[in-house]
Formats: structure tokens, sequence, C-alpha cells
């Protein structure tokens, strides 16, 4: 020990050994405090650290929030779905293809062989495609070529991190879809197609659409619709050939995405089972061709001008229409498309449109027997109507030729019946006689 001044220095003689406590220094108490501050820092400086580390981590993952609860042992605050007393989920899908094969867990379901909530009719809704799953988690798997692969996730009860796309039930799925139900949006949709296959799709719709095109001679003196719809007389002789294209002009009001040529089928429409039938929009009408294969014209197949220019009623809407929305049923097969029309009539197309302006011209319902077409079905198509006596039997049978979008009295019979027609020419009335022959 030594005296030096004011100041007391007490030394221990060896660890743990009792000693007296010096006097503090004046600044002891503050430099304590200071480490205490600068502990302080540094632990809230690590935990900052580790909290960012944990942020970037979560966010590689497919659902942040999990993650950071699974650190950090916090209790999913997630709405939970509702599941069935038997511990297990109802599960529909939609946006299917009858080529897909779903899995789930590893088991294969053909999406053609799920349960079908079939109508009368032989067709079903979208909607009507389910299996349950238990509880737990479930890996699904949809495999629809040339369709991007589905690979998800989904759990009984619903989870955070559940990956399956699942949608709000429309209007139709509604009717249908039980409340604690979930619809799982499998995707084959026209716009989810790769391009390339988007584009061969559509071409392969094209070609099954396509009018034979066979042209007929028009000739000079001959009546046609014109573009707008009004009567025109041929003044050289010209080529005739009915079309029936893409459209590609505005969409149709209702369609889904402003989608304009292969659309989804409207909501509630009746499919066949095992289907993927797609609405197509299409132009319809007549193409008039110089002999040098120059465009002169083009026509609708009807218009209220087809009656004769004093006809004085209205054609159904449907009637003539050059933009028109037809079914057509579709297949990937062997890695190519193949697309057939959805036919609503037996009959040709043009002589539907005879038929409809037969039934204008009766203002309502008819007897007649099945329009006849001429062989290359562009020149023309007859149309009976039976006469009938006063005691109801059938007495006698009048013919009209439509042609061009014209419907013509072949002779005076039909002419003094339906006096607004107008009357066949020489050659519209060769064409009659050649058409009974060929039938």
């Amino acid at each position: 020990m030594k005296v030096d001044d004011d100041t007391l220095e007490v030394t221990r003689l060896r660890d743990g050994a009792p000693g007296l406590r010096a006097p503090e220094r004046a600044g002891s108490w503050q430099a304590r405090r200071g480490q205490r501050h600068r502990l302080a820092l540094t632990l809230l400086s690590a935990g900052l650290v580790a909290l960012t580390l944990l942020a970037l981590l979560a966010l590689t993952q497919p659902d942040p929030w999990a993650t950071v609860e699974a650190y950090l042992h916090l209790r999913s605050t997630a709405p939970q779905a509702p599941s069935n007393a038997s511990g297990s989920e109802l599960f529909y899908v939609r946006d299917e293809v009858p080529w897909g094969k779903l899995t789930v867990d590893q088991q294969s379901i053909y999406v053609a062989d799920l349960t079908q909530a079939q109508q009368t009719d032989g067709t079903a809704s979208h909607a009507g495609l389910s299996f349950a799953l238990r509880s737990g988690k479930h890996t699904l798997t949809y495999d629809a070529p040339p369709f991007a692969l589905l690979r998800c996730t989904v759990s009984v009860p619903a989870a955070r991190g559940d990956t399956c796309p699942l949608a709000t039930p429309n209007a139709l799925e509604q009717g249908i879809v039980s409340a604690p139900a979930l619809v799982i949006e499998l995707g084959a949709t026209v716009d989810r197609l790769p391009a390339a296959e988007q584009v061969a799709l559509e071409a392969s719709a094209r070609d099954a659409l396509a009018l034979p095109q066979q042209p007929t001679r028009v000739a000079p003196g001959e009546r046609y619709l014109g573009a707008d719809g009004t009567l025109r007389t041929a003044a050289q002789e010209l080529r005739a050939v009915a079309f029936r294209e893409p459209w590609d002009g505005l969409p149709l009001e209702g369609s889904s995405g402003g989608c304009v040529f292969l659309c989804a089928m409207p909501e509630g429409a009746p499919v066949p089972v095992g289907s993927w039938v797609l609405q197509a929009t299409v132009r319809l009408g007549y193409r008039y061709l110089a002999l040098d294969g120059q465009t002169v014209d083009e026509g609708p197949l009807a218009s209220e001008r087809s009656l004769g220019p004093t006809w004085t009623g209205h054609l159904p809407a449907d009637l003539g229409a050059q933009r028109v929305a037809l079914r057509v049923e579709v297949l990937w097969y062997r890695s190519a498309w193949n697309v057939v029309l959805v036919e609503s009539s037996p009959q040709p197309l043009l002589c539907d449109t005879g038929s409809g302006l037969t039934a204008a011209l009766m203002s309502g319902s008819f007897a007649s027997p099945a329009p006849l077409p001429a062989t290359n079905p562009t020149a023309g198509c007859l149309v009976g109507i039976f006469n009938f006596a006063g005691n109801g039997a059938a007495s006698s049978q009048i013919l009209l030729l439509y042609r061009f979008g014209v419907l013509l009295a072949i002779d005076a019979a039909g002419h003094n019946r339906f006096p607004t027609l107008l009357l066949a020419t020489p050659d519209e009335q060769a064409l009659a006689r050649q058409i009974i022959a060929s039938h």
C-alpha cells in the first residue's frame, strides 16, 4: 500500500483474495453506463441483421409469410376454408380439356373420367368435374399438352402456403358448387396456349369452317345482294363463291377478354360430355369475282330485299347476319389440332337460309319438304311449299329458288302466290329443273 497525495490504491495479493474497495474515480459510473449503451446497440444491430436475412430468405419462398411464421414459431392467422365433418374437402375443376391428365398425390385421374353432373340431354357443366381430398397437404399435377404443365399444392383445411389457383364460382357454378367446395382453375384456355400453338389452332379452325370454294356462274342480268344488302343486277358475267371466314372485326358483345375468333363458350351454354367446345365467330356471305379473279362485290346471305323490292316485312335478326357464332369441337391428337364444326342442322348452310326466308315470307309456320340443294350448293337451293285446299288437304306444291341471297318464284304459280318475289330468268328456271332432275 502506498499513499500518494489524496489517492489511496489497494492491490489484491492474489485472485480471489479479499481486499479493500478503493474509492471510485469520478468517471467510473459514466464509463459503465456507456458500456451498457454500446452493448444494447450491438444487440439491436445483430437483431436487425437477423431479421433482414430472414426477410430476404422468405422472399425467395412461394409464401413469404408462411416462411417467417415457421422461423419465428408464430401461429398462422390465415383464413381457413370450412371442411366437411368427415375431414375431407370437395374440389371442382374449371377450364379442363378431355385429353388432360390430373395427378393427385401421384395417382392419375383422367379429367374425362371424373364424376360429372350429367343432365338428361347428355351435356354437363364444366363445374360438374369433382373429386374429394382428405385432410392434409396434397400435390396436384395437370398435364394437357400443349398447355403448360400445372403443378401446385392444396391443403385440407386451406393453408397459407397453398399454390393451386382457386377461382370464385361463377353464376353457373354457384348452382352446382356447394358452400365449402373449392374451384381449381386448371388453365386450359385458348389465351393460355403458347403463341405458336394458338396460331396453329386458329389455322385448323379456319380450315374446318371454310365452305367449299366451288365458283358458279352469274349470268349478265341476274340479281344478287350487294354489300349493303340491296338488290343489284350483274352487268357482266361473274363468278360467285360462298364464304365462311374467321371474324376479324370487333369482339362479340359479352365475349371474355375481348375475344374475336375462337372464344370460350358463353356461361351456361350446354356442352357435350368429355369435349372441348369453343365458340367460333365467323363472317358469312357471297363473294362475286370478275373473270380475272378480282373481287367485284360481296353480299350477305339474306336481307330484307331478299323477298323482293316491295316486301315490307322484317327478317329475324340472325337471318342473313354477316357475323355468326358457331360451335366447334376441338381435340389435340398426335401433336396436332383436330377441329370439327358442331352443325346445328343437317341441311347445307345455304338451304337453311332459303328455308328461313320462306318462313319469313309465310309469316310463321308452314309445311314444306326438305330443301333440295344444287350439285354445287353455291348455285342455289329449291324450297317447296304446300298449297292447301279448303278441306285442309295439300292440293299442290309451289317451288321457290334461293340463289345469291334472293328468293325467286320459278313459275307463274309461285309469282301469283307471292307477288313480292322476283320472277326467275330463263337461266334460273333451267337451274331449277336441273336441281329437280338431280334428286
